[in-house]
């Protein structure tokens, strides 16, 4: 079988990022079509608007997903190469103090679902570990960069973002 039947077998037996985040869909979901139609009135309307709902069509709109672990708050998604739901782990490379080499190292390795619910699991144990060590608390949300604190909530969003797509059957590729 060649390679172009392998990956579209591949894509006919997996659920796709936005079918696991039950992300909105332009022409099946009534608030991303919505979304659509807003989109148009903010563009140059150079053709009309069924024409450009019907560009759309199919167009999954992943800032109306619920929010969820699997969408992250450490992303590379306005870089323009990577989704929203992608997590840097070059972010983890300031965290070596927290989980060490060999988390640090693992980050950047293909892991298999349940690989990946272990993995989130070790990061958040370090996380956990550093913070009672150190007495400092770790955040429910994102504080100021460069502060310990940004750190251990750094380590806790991909533990968590790891156990969220790992338990959904997704496994980590590596993008480099």
């Amino acid at each position: 079988m060649g390679k172009k039947k392998l990956e579209r077998r591949f894509d006919e037996i997996s659920i796709s990022a936005f079918e696991t985040l039950n992300t909105p869909q332009v022409g099946t979901d009534k608030a991303a079509t919505q979304w659509a139609k807003e989109k148009y009135k903010d563009s140059a309307q150079e053709i009309t608007e069924e024409e450009f709902l019907s560009q759309l069509t199919g167009y999954y709109v992943l800032e109306l997903s619920p929010p969820c672990d699997g969408i992250p708050c450490y992303s590379n998604n306005t870089q323009g190469y990577v989704e929203a739901y992608s997590f840097r782990a070059q972010f983890l490379k300031n965290c070596k103090e927290i989980i060490g080499e060999d988390l640090l190292a693992k980050a950047f390795e293909y892991q298999q679902p349940s690989e990946l619910i272990s993995y989130g699991d070790d990061l958040i144990d370090s996380a956990n570990r550093y913070s009672e060590l150190h007495e400092i608390e770790i955040p429910e949300q994102s504080p100021e960069e460069d502060e310990t604190p940004f750190y251990l909530h750094v380590v806790v969003s991909a533990g968590r973002w790891c156990k969220f797509w790992g338990s959904k059957g997704h496994m980590l590729e590596p993008y480099y």
